[in-house]
C-alpha cells in the first residue's frame, strides 16, 4: 500500500471510519483519525486500539486494501 493513499483516507474531511484490510486475513477499523499514526519515513503505520492501551504497528507492505465503513 502507498503511504499517499493511506494518507487520503486518514485525512478525509470529513472523517470517515475505515477498515485497513491485511495479508494474514484481519481487517482494523478506524474510527477516528486520533487512532492511526503514520511513519514520515513510509514504511508503517500505527493503529491505536479505542477500548485498551494497545497499539499495532503495520507495515504499509502488509496492507491489502483499505474500505471505508459502512455506518448503519
Amino acid at each position: 500500500m502507498r503511504l499517499s493513499r493511506l494518507s487520503e483516507f486518514c485525512a478525509a474531511g470529513p472523517f470517515v471510519p475505515f477498515e485497513v484490510f491485511l495479508v494474514d486475513g484481519r481487517a482494523i477499523s478506524v474510527k477516528h483519525p486520533d487512532y492511526i499514526s503514520l511513519d514520515p519515513a513510509g514504511d508503517t503505520a500505527t493503529v491505536y486500539y479505542e477500548q485498551s492501551n494497545l497499539v499495532e504497528v503495520i507495515d504499509l507492505a502488509a496492507i491489502i486494501s483499505l474500505q471505508y465503513r459502512q455506518e448503519k
